[in-house]
């Protein structure tokens, strides 16, 4: 809808792909748009990208104890 909107939009910069079960098609779909980032949340996501985005770079979601935060 964005690139719909916004076709000369400079993905390599603005654009982080975060869908956090990432289907093959949609890897595909962003990398030849040129969006240099994603996350993963876990090692299968990873193995996934390393498959068919190996030069993608990774941001890695954490899950932490947060039970004692204010």
């Amino acid at each position: 809808t964005v690139l719909s909107a916004i076709p000369d939009l400079d993905c390599s910069n603005r654009v982080i792909y975060a869908n956090p079960c990432k289907q093959i098609s949609h890897i595909k779909y962003f990398r030849e748009r040129g969006v240099r980032m994603t996350v993963a949340d876990n090692d299968l996501e990873l193995m996934k990208l390393k498959e068919h985005w190996p030069d993608v770079k990774v941001l890695i979601r954490l899950k932490t104890d947060d039970s004692d935060s204010l």
